[in-house]
């Protein structure tokens, strides 16, 4: 008597395809997770397959409409090969001859070193203006990150390099980016003591939001 109303229970329990017409299975039993056929994809009684398609196109709308506010690519998720030992010695020092040539020779602009940081990030973390003028004329990424979030610009601006600071401003990178501890550019010169150049920023920052990256703003850049 108890497994006739047991079966009658699962006779009762029923799923059905895409379609909502046809029950492909009878439920199993409670105590097992076992699927009669795991191509099928099982929809419960009363969802049907247009229900879940409008609401799975709505999640991809959602996903689309956010692609504009997705950040640069991290240095790290770029595939470059890696920067030679020397190069990244001769970066720090400021070495333009040897670094230029290395690039001249087929070297990629954007490689990383073991810490993921690009040629542009040295030169502006240990003040190399010249280098770093050289690199965003020769077409280098200027806001690309670290994989703690850090740019350019960020060690530039920590470290008080006012003059390459302006350089990357001028060649238009962005002042709105933060790392992952949450600190942009200019909160970072701020902290590290060089309000002049969070002042800086935050003037570059204002006229990019207000009268665009190109155009009028780009003349106000050039006279800060």
């Amino acid at each position: 008597m108890e497994g006739s109303s047991l079966a009658a229970q699962a006779r009762g329990s029923r799923y059905f395809n895409r379609r909502g017409s046809e029950p492909v299975h009878e439920a199993q039993p409670r105590h097992s997770r076992r699927v009669s056929d795991p191509g099928v994809d099982l929809l419960p009684r009363g969802q049907s397959a247009s229900g879940r398609g409008s609401a799975a196109a709505g999640s991809v709308r959602d996903v689309s409409s956010l692609c504009d506010e997705m950040p640069p690519p991290r240095a790290a998720d770029r595939e470059q090969p890696r920067l030679p030992v020397p190069i990244c010695t001769a970066a720090s020092r400021g070495d333009a001859d040897t670094v230029l040539g290395w690039l001249d020779g087929g070297g990629a602009i954007d490689s990383c070193d073991a810490a993921d940081e690009t040629l542009l990030h040295l030169a502006s973390f240990h003040g190399r203006e010249q280098l770093v003028a050289s690199l965003v004329e020769r077409g280098a990424a200027v806001d690309l990150q670290t994989p703690g979030g850090v740019t350019a610009l960020m060690h530039a601006a920590a470290e008080g390099h006012d003059g390459i600071v302006r350089r990357l401003l001028r060649a238009s990178a962005r002042t709105d980016l933060q790392s992952k501890l949450g600190s942009s550019a200019a909160q970072r010169a701020f902290c590290a003591g060089h309000p002049g150049i969070a002042l800086l920023i935050d003037r570059a920052a204002l006229a990019h939001r207000v009268l665009g990256p190109c155009g009028v703003a780009q003349v106000l850049l050039d006279r800060l």
